[in-house]
C-alpha cells in the first residue's frame, strides 16, 4: 500500500464517523447513496459494499427502529488490499 493510500484511508473512518452523526437525521437509502458518492469522489479506493445492520442479528436493515443497536461494515479496495471497518451507531 503507497503513502499515497495510507494517508487517503482516513477516508474510511471519516465516512463512518459521518454516517453515526446522519443517522437519525436522514433515511437508510439517502446515507447509502452518500456513501457511496464519497468512494465515487476517491479514485484511490473501490468500495466494496456499506451496510448498517442490527448489532443483536447482523443483519443488514431497511430501518432504524428504536431500542435497537446498529453498527455501520464497510469495505473498500485499495488496488488488490482489502480494508474493512465498522463503527457502533448507537454510542
Amino acid at each position: 500500500m503507497s503513502f499515497e493510500e495510507k494517508e487517503a484511508a482516513t477516508i474510511i473512518y471519516q465516512t463512518l464517523h459521518e454516517v453515526k452523526k446522519k443517522i437519525n437525521h436522514l433515511p437508510l437509502t439517502d446515507i447509502n447513496k452518500w456513501v457511496a458518492s464519497k468512494f465515487i469522489q476517491q479514485p484511490l479506493f473501490t468500495l466494496e459494499y456499506f451496510t448498517i445492520a442490527e448489532e443483536e442479528t447482523l443483519k443488514s436493515t431497511t430501518k432504524i427502529l428504536p431500542k435497537k443497536n446498529y453498527r455501520a461494515f464497510i469495505a473498500v479496495y485499495a488496488r488488490e488490499i482489502r480494508l474493512i471497518d465498522t463503527i457502533s451507531l448507537n454510542s
